[in-house]
Order: structure tokens, then C-alpha cells, then sequence
């Protein structure tokens, strides 16, 4: 199995499904119907969409540990401290 470093953003849908973009597919060699083990290694990332600062930092203040965060100006995402 080929391990992907690499992060990158997906949309889940309404059925609970995610679309690996093509590039991704490519460098994984993945063709349809191949099976994909997703493993979270860290479950103390969150993230929502923002279309301010003032709403990135309302979503901060949701979290009592929060060790580092992006804004990129659609969406922060938040890493908790252990």
C-alpha cells in the first residue's frame, strides 16, 4: 500500500462519500474501484468553513486548547493540544 504525505481538502456529501482529486489518484496509482483505508492520525484537527477573520476566531474560542491554526479565508482549521 503506498502511504500519501501530502494534505489536501474534499467535500463530504450528503450520502457520506469523498472525491480524491485526480491528482491525488494519479500519485496513488488508484483506479475505480479500488479499495482506500483513510487512518486519522490526528483526530485533534478540526475545521469549518469562515468567510471572515471574526468568524475563524469564533470558532477558536469553541476550544479550550487550541495549539495552532490556519485561516486561508473560506475555512479554518484548528489543531487541540493533547
Amino acid at each position: 500500500m503506498k502511504a500519501f504525505t501530502e494534505s489536501f481538502s474534499t467535500t463530504l456529501d450528503s450520502k457520506g462519500r469523498v472525491t480524491l482529486p485526480a491528482s491525488v489518484r494519479r500519485k496513488l496509482g488508484l483506479e475505480k474501484g479500488d479499495k482506500v483505508k483513510i487512518s486519522a492520525k490526528n483526530p485533534r484537527i478540526r475545521s469549518r468553513e469562515a468567510s471572515c477573520i471574526e468568524e475563524a476566531l469564533s470558532f477558536l474560542q469553541e476550544f479550550d486548547s487550541v495549539e495552532t491554526f490556519s485561516f486561508n479565508g473560506e475555512r479554518v482549521e484548528v489543531v487541540l493540544s493533547g
